[in-house]
């Protein structure tokens, strides 16, 4: 009988355990395998999202860039879940992937240079975005051909959007996750150029030529702005904070559960 009761210890503690397998191998899982090719052309017929211009593309980051306007929306993101994280190693570690990078706790170094944009001048409009609080967005290319966007200060509010933009940006490529290159810029006429087909957008307002003089009226009105590299890959549009991408093979943890999306409402 006394052999039978430490037999029937271990057959308890058996039943305690957990029945949820491990997740990944066990070892040091450091990066995770979700940047194989995919059909994008399935992906953008089953997402309404996925991006289909240029003009969406400038639309939806200027929209991410706002960080004045959005960051008590973020702060109020629906991401908490009820579960432990499904995107941990044995370590309890979150993996490099594309939503996030351990840029501190791997390495102890940091690479700012890595966020920050040198653009070659001179720079080349080729359209500008004139919303009706003054904030202006001027769309460019520089002399090597990338796309960028300038976003100015608001005349009456000089160095807080930029300062805000810039700041918050840098905190978060600090955490790990993926921003936009950026760099403060003051803009000078000697270093802009206007494109032949160039074109002012305003509110509730056909699109009109821009011209040298609607150029000089701006520079005198914003003295500094913040100058973003839009990234020259396939962009999939805007993620949702719950569920997963449809068709999109590495979109595999739903967003709810990863680790790095609960931890950014609270860096919001």
């Amino acid at each position: 009988m006394k052999r039978i009761f430490p037999l029937m210890f271990v057959f308890l503690l058996c039943g305690c355990a957990s029945t949820y397998g491990l997740r990944y191998p066990p070892t040091q899982w450091l990066r995770d395998t979700d940047r194989e090719p995919i059909d994008l052309k399935a992906l953008a017929k089953a997402n309404p999202n996925i991006i289909k211009s240029k003009r969406d593309i400038v639309d939806q980051v200027t929209d991410i860039l706002k960080f004045s306007e959005q960051i008590s929306d973020m702060a109020a993101m629906p991401v908490k879940g009820h579960r432990e994280s499904y995107n941990l190693n044995n370590f309890d570690e979150v993996a490099d992937s594309t939503w996030f990078t351990n840029r501190i706790g791997r390495t102890g170094k940091l690479d700012i240079e890595g966020m920050t944009i040198s653009p070659h001048f001179p720079l080349t409009i080729t359209e500008v975005d004139i919303a009706e609080k003054g904030q202006t967005v001027l769309i460019s290319k520089d002399k090597d051909g990338r796309a960028l966007i300038i976003e100015l200060d608001l005349p009456d509010q000089p160095e807080i959007i930029t300062a805000s933009e810039v700041i918050a940006s840098r905190f978060l490529y600090a955490a790990g996750y993926n921003v936009i290159k950026n760099a403060l810029f003051h803009p000078a006429l000697k270093q802009l150029r206007i494109d032949k087909d160039a074109v002012a957008n305003r509110p509730n307002k056909i699109p009109e030529p821009f011209t040298k003089a609607d150029l000089k009226s701006i520079l005198a009105e914003h003295k500094r702005a913040v100058i973003f590299e839009l990234p020259d890959d396939d962009f999939l549009g805007p993620f949702s904070f719950r569920g997963k991408r449809y068709k999109d093979t590495n979109d595999r943890i739903p967003h709810e559960d990863r680790r790095e999306l609960r931890a950014y409402r609270i860096f919001a």
